[in-house]
């Protein structure tokens, strides 16, 4: 998954990068990991990427 794409969907949740981490069950502290692969800074892992992907395809309920 890119970088754009995983900005895309974190974007279109609606939660901000604390939020997202708690919705897929990761500690807040990740926010900045989170923030560089949305920026290219990082590779986007492996499971951040399955989670996005479970968001997009509206298997992953997400409470603001």
């Amino acid at each position: 998954m890119s970088a754009d794409a995983l900005k895309k969907i974190v974007s279109q949740s609606g939660l901000s990068d604390a939020a997202w981490l708690r919705a897929i069950g990761k500690h807040e502290a990740g926010a900045t990991r989170l923030r560089q692969m949305m920026n290219g800074q990082r590779p986007v892992s492996t499971e951040m990427a399955q989670a996005a992907k479970a968001f997009a395809s509206g298997q992953l309920i997400t409470e603001g």
